[in-house]
């Protein structure tokens, strides 16, 4: 894959250094015409959580860090909606992968269960509340049946979140990646099609079915990491073209500014394209 790779050494807390946008950079992002078909994609992995929760002297409550976790994406989607519609169509965010249901990670049973208790609140809550205020199509994209055979009610308020907002689908489409792994995925939805005996040759069969298994959700133009300091991917969705920008900051520090500047690269690489 032609990947190209951004790293960012912020401090551990990144808001007294983002105090606004170079002209340069806001005349891009406030002038630049995108067809709706076109608008970027951008995917997150959110790591940082526990450790910053630790070094903000907080970490006696098991689940401080993941709180802000969902504070951090309301504050950077509501900021897309709000301020970049223009810009970008789609999102994607890490929740749990299927090893951590499965206890392969060094995640706990215990933060698990808290995890997809913050899950369940959020659903019928604060997640509910920004996809109706700012049109905005939440849904579950994973192994539904793992997912059940751990939380049947974790899948049940998702489903219900996703058929509350399915209306804005067409606006902007929001997906949470539970009991997750791309190549899972693909290998899951491909057997699938094989049962339905479809004529396809291998590499058709796998395309369609990891277009099936990610709800035809645009290719990610963007995919973000935070706190990392190499490549890692996790297993994520990327494509061929996927540009990956790795932060050195907590998730619950990262800020909208900094999506706003790898927007800005993505779009002045474009330009240059003649795309």
């Amino acid at each position: 894959m032609n990947l190209r790779i951004a790293l960012s050494n912020l401090a551990n807390d990144p808001f007294p250094t983002l105090v606004g946008m170079s002209p340069s950079v806001k005349r891009v992002l406030t002038n630049v015409q995108i067809k709706a078909k076109d608008r970027l994609c951008v995917g997150f992995t959110l790591n940082g959580n526990r450790t910053w929760a630790k070094h903000a002297g907080i970490d006696r409550d098991p689940i401080a860090g993941h709180r802000r976790w969902v504070d951090a994406v309301l504050r950077t989607m509501i900021d897309v909606r709000q301020n970049y519609g223009h810009i970008f169509g789609s999102a994607f965010m890490w929740g749990l992968s299927d090893k951590n249901l499965n206890s392969q990670t060094w995640r706990s049973a215990e933060e698990v269960d808290w995890l997809l208790g913050l899950l369940k609140e959020f659903a019928t809550g604060k997640w509910l509340e920004m996809a109706h205020k700012h049109c905005m199509h939440v849904f579950m994209l994973g192994d539904e049946n793992m997912l059940s055979d751990r939380d049947p009610e974790a899948v049940e308020k998702m489903q219900r979140l996703s058929d509350q907002t399915k209306q804005y689908d067409w606006d902007f489409r929001l997906a949470i990646w539970l009991a997750y792994w791309m190549e899972h995925e693909i290998n899951r939805h491909t057997d699938m099609l094989v049962e339905q005996r479809v004529s396809w040759d291998t590499e058709t069969l796998r395309r369609q079915a990891f277009e099936i298994s990610h709800k035809w959700l645009k290719h990610p133009d963007i995919a973000i990491r935070t706190w990392t300091d190499g490549n890692r991917t996790s297993g994520g969705f990327i494509w061929d073209n996927t540009e990956l920008v790795f932060f050195r900051t907590y998730w619950p520090l990262f800020w909208p500014l900094l999506l706003r500047y790898a927007a800005y690269r993505r779009i002045k690489a474009k330009i240059n394209d003649g795309k």
